[in-house]
């Protein structure tokens, strides 16, 4: 989920979809 998530919002968005799954985007 991470991998799609992070490719879905770009790495513009991936403050705001950090603030959403902080431990996501760390795994990515």
């Amino acid at each position: 989920m991470a991998a799609g998530y992070s490719r879905r919002y770009g790495d513009a968005d991936k403050r705001q979809a950090r603030l959403a799954d902080g431990r996501t985007l760390l795994a990515t």
